[in-house]
């Protein structure tokens, strides 16, 4: 019931409200902001990324509906997405950084192909079911080992392997189909 009242004092954009949210559920939210990513974040990063998560309810807080479910579930949602997003931001980061160390040898047109082939790798990466997508990431961005990885998903090593050449095979597979429509 207070979750009600308090979406819909937040849907007429009232400040006392939001400052409310934020003092009950900013604990909340920078939990999930630090245990939904596998790199290092600074304390100011985390803040950022809470700030960031209260900025879109904020935005979006006269689509809250007040039956539909409560704040919490809504914040987890927009901090999950905002985890992904920053997950997949870093991603191309790395690598976009490895690539420009390639970048002596390469014409305009395979630097075009290179982009190109990170925003597919990307976005099929952003396709991946959990725990597949984590996993990926945490062995190829975060390099963490097979062991760690096991340990930390408390599955067997062969199941990570297994996961790992699946989802491997996928992206090629997929940059293979792109790759002849190009040509």
């Amino acid at each position: 019931m207070e979750d009600e009242l308090l979406i819909k004092r937040l849907k007429k954009k009232d400040m006392d409200a939001f400052e409310q949210t934020v003092d009950t559920y900013k604990n909340y939210v920078g939990a999930i902001v630090k245990n939904s990513i596998s790199f290092p974040m600074e304390n100011d990063e985390v803040e950022e990324a809470v700030a960031e998560v209260f900025f879109a309810l904020w935005k979006m807080s006269h689509k809250l509906k007040a039956k539909k479910g409560s704040i919490k579930n809504y914040l987890g949602m927009l901090t999950r997405k905002l985890v992904m997003y920053k997950i997949r931001e870093r991603m191309k980061e790395r690598m976009l950084s490895e690539n420009l160390e390639l970048a002596g040898k390469e014409t305009p047109q395979l630097a075009s192909l290179s982009r190109d082939t990170m925003k597919i790798i990307a976005s099929e990466v952003d396709k991946l079911k959990s725990p597949n997508r984590e996993i990926f990431l945490d062995f190829h961005l975060e390099e963490k080992t097979i062991h760690q990885i096991s340990e930390d998903y408390k599955i067997p090593i062969d199941n990570v392997k297994a996961i790992l050449i699946k989802t491997r095979k996928k992206l090629k597979k997929k940059l293979m189909k792109v790759g002849r429509s190009l040509l």
